[in-house]
Order: C-alpha cells, then structure tokens, then sequence
C-alpha cells in the first residue's frame, strides 16, 4: 500500500499544468488513500499534514486558475504542504 500510495504523490508533484479537475480529483483521491493509511498506522503527523491540505482544498477556487505560464494557482498554493506529505511518506519508506 505504500508503494502505491508514494507513486499516486510522485503523479500529484507533476499534474501542475494539468486542468484544474484533472488535478483537484487526483489530489482528493490520493488524499483519501494517504489519510486512511496514516489512521491505520496511527501516524497522526501525516494525517494532520493531509487534514492541512483538505482544509485548504475547501477555500481554493478554480476560477482564474492559471498563471500566464499555464500553472496551476492551486498547485502553486498547495505545494509546499504537498511536498511535505511526499517527505513524511519517503521517511516513513526508508
């Protein structure tokens, strides 16, 4: 479950100039997937770094989407809490 759930975060990092629902449903899909493994191994830092991105996937609008380079706004705002889940999950494989 591991490794599939570290290729689903791997897919997520490159999706930045892919279309604004392309995105959005991956990243809630790859979050659900994320959230119930932290719960099953009672990983609270992972689930508290997925529930920080749920929580800002709410407020997050898809209107004017893009910046003139054609990347993703949501992407950009998101990426940081993203990158940290990907570490949490690299450290946890290791």
């Amino acid at each position: 479950m591991m490794k599939k759930i570290c290729k689903e975060w791997d897919n997520i990092l490159t999706l930045e100039n892919a279309s604004p629902y392309l995105f959005r449903t991956k990243l809630e899909r790859s979050l659900n997937h994320t959230v119930k493994y932290a719960k099953m191994e009672n990983n609270n830092h992972l689930l508290e770094l997925c529930n920080g991105i749920i929580y800002k996937l709410q407020y997050i609008s898809d209107q004017s989407n893009q910046t003139s380079d054609g990347c993703l706004k949501s992407f950009i705002v998101l990426k940081q809490d993203m990158l940290a889940v990907k570490a949490e999950l690299n450290s946890l494989a290791a």
